[in-house]
Parts: structure tokens; sequence; C-alpha cells
């Protein structure tokens, strides 16, 4: 199976995203992943997180699957392989929260139904609230169950936060980018003597 992860970062997140890119690489090249990074928005008039759509678009290549990682989220146990999360009864392997569903990392079969999915989410762009394209997927799943039925959802086993117990991504969702920072920079040090990340905890980072 040929799995590629893709993230990306603009210069408002280059600082922190730098780092989170440079960790997620690494584990790539641990597992014989491909690595695909974009160092700017590939939609000047939308927020940056619609931008994941094209560049999955132009990362499918021959994967049979795509891992998509937000430029705030780390990879934690570096010793679980993405294949662990693959179901291949589905098109789609998503995260929920208390929001709903996430896309801040989810999975992707290299499909005509996922590039069908992600033109239909990009007319969609009146979704400008806090959630942009997360908002959209939602909207289309109570609107269209055939989209529903091809969509696996996995609460929080690859998108995890601060404060719960570290999984395979903690994500920093909802800090703003200097807290970003001082916890990328922490993880760094950590790494230094440590083999991941699980046993890091971002709240003492922040001094919490």
């Amino acid at each position: 199976m040929k799995i590629g992860i893709v993230t990306l970062y603009d210069d408002t997140h280059r600082d922190f995203g730098a780092i989170t890119a440079s960790l997620k690489k690494d584990y790539c090249q641990k597992h014989g992943y491909r690595f695909y990074l974009f160092t700017a928005s590939l939609d000047k008039l939308r927020h940056p997180s619609w931008s994941k759509l094209p560049a999955l678009l132009r990362s499918f290549a021959d994967n049979d699957y795509l891992f998509w990682s937000d430029a705030d989220a780390l990879i934690v146990k570096t010793d679980t392989r993405l294949e662990s999360f693959i179901d291949d009864r589905y098109q789609m392997i998503v995260s929920n929260d208390i929001n709903g569903v996430t896309l801040g990392n989810f999975f992707l079969r290299n499909s005509s139904w996922s590039r069908d999915l992600i033109a239909q989410l990009y007319t969609m762009e009146d979704h400008r609230d806090a959630w942009w394209e997360s908002s959209a997927l939602m909207r289309l799943m109570m609107n269209a169950g055939p989209v529903r039925a091809c969509i696996k959802h996995s609460g929080q086993a690859f998108n995890g936060y601060v404060g719960q117990p570290n999984e395979f991504i903690l994500h920093l969702a909802a800090f703003s980018n200097a807290e970003r920072m001082t916890v990328c920079r922490a993880a760094q040090i950590w790494l230094t003597t440590h083999p991941d990340l699980t046993n890091f905890s971002a709240s003492s980072a922040l001094g919490r």
C-alpha cells in the first residue's frame, strides 16, 4: 500500500509549521511514506484551511491513500504506522470532536469518489465560520446519504488535543500561534532525549 502525508503552512504559520513538517518528514522516511509539503496558500481568496483540498488533489499521484495533517499537529507515537488506521471499506476516514467532524487530520483514498468530494466541497465556500471546509463536509453529509456511507468516523484515534491522553497526533487547535510555537520548541527539545512524544506534556510546556 502506497501512502503519502500532505501538509501545508503559509507565512502566518511558518515558524511552528516548519517544525511540525520536519517531524512529519522524518516520520515518513522512517516508514517509507511519501511526504508532500506546501509552503503557501493555494487560494489567496480563501482562508488557508481551504488550501488542503487542492493540495490533496496535487498529491494523489500513484498513492493509494493520503493522510492530511494540519500544520499545528505533531506526530506523537512515531512507531505507529498509518496502515493501522486505514479501513479499505471506506473512501474517507475522519476524526470527530465536540464540534462534530474535523478535517484537521484525516485519510482520503485515491479514487474518483474522493476527487468528486473535493470538487463538491470547494464549491461550498459560503462556509466561512471557524471550521471552513469541515463545516462544508458536515453539511454535505447531512444532505447526502451516499456520502455518509463512504466515510468512517474514528473518534480521536489520530486527532488528540492538549489535556487528553497522547494518541497518534497532538493537534494544537484553538491555540495562538505563539502558544503553538512554544509547544513545538519544547517538543524539539524533548526529542533530543526521548524517542517520541508519548510522555510529552504540552500543558507543562505552556506552564499550565
